[in-house]
């Protein structure tokens, strides 16, 4: 069983508060959704989880069993697909996919990379450059790179952006693939996306 535990934690632009003693826990097998109106914080929250911000004050734990990941052991656990995130655009489809998987694994991940390009529909592209592919296949790209080391917890910021109904199908299948791994951290204000979440976390401007 692994869990994401979120114990606390606020954060602040200046003098203005954004998020103020969040506190909530996903299990494997929970898909938690994220809402709010937009400025709530569901990006920036998702952010403070993943390590990519500071966190003035809480703390967040991801545990496998009752043994909390060292934050060194981290970068291979997690995977998380934002709006922010950026693909190599001079690299190749299947090239993105072997540079984070190695990055995050330190080994060769060839073969579930090529099974995952065919699954999303993109392994007739994979040999061809990113900023040739169209923004779905973009977004469908970032989401294999997020899971292409096979990791326990993921976390998705407004994962079906740019994806057509094949590819919101596919997103579907991944995300359900995923919580059998471990916990969904799912941020969104998509309403076809709101089919994906067992629990609910709310946040408010």
């Amino acid at each position: 069983m692994n869990r994401i535990a979120v114990e606390g934690v606020s954060y602040a632009y200046g003098r203005h508060p954004l998020l103020q003693d969040v506190r909530f826990e996903a299990r494997t097998g929970e898909v938690l959704l994220v809402r709010g109106p937009n400025g709530s914080g569901k990006s920036t929250l998702l952010r403070l989880v993943a390590g990519l911000l500071h966190r003035p004050s809480g703390r967040v734990r991801f545990l496998e069993g009752d043994r909390e990941v060292p934050e060194g052991d981290l970068r291979a656990r997690l995977g998380m697909c934002a709006v922010e995130q950026n693909l190599y655009d001079e690299l190749t489809a299947l090239e993105n996919l072997l540079f984070f998987g190695r990055l995050r694994l330190g080994g060769d991940c060839a073969g579930r990379a090529e099974a995952l390009l065919g699954r999303a529909d993109l392994h007739p592209h994979r040999h061809k450059p990113v900023r040739s592919l169209s923004s779905g296949m973009r977004q469908k790209l970032k989401l294999l790179a997020a899971v292409v080391h096979a990791p326990g917890f993921l976390l998705l910021d407004e994962p079906g952006s740019n994806l057509d109904a094949r590819g919101m199908e596919f997103l579907a299948g991944l995300v359900e693939e995923q919580k059998d791994r471990g916990p969904v951290l799912l941020a969104t204000n998509d309403p076809r996306e709101f089919g994906h979440g067992t629990r609910e976390y709310a946040l408010a401007l």
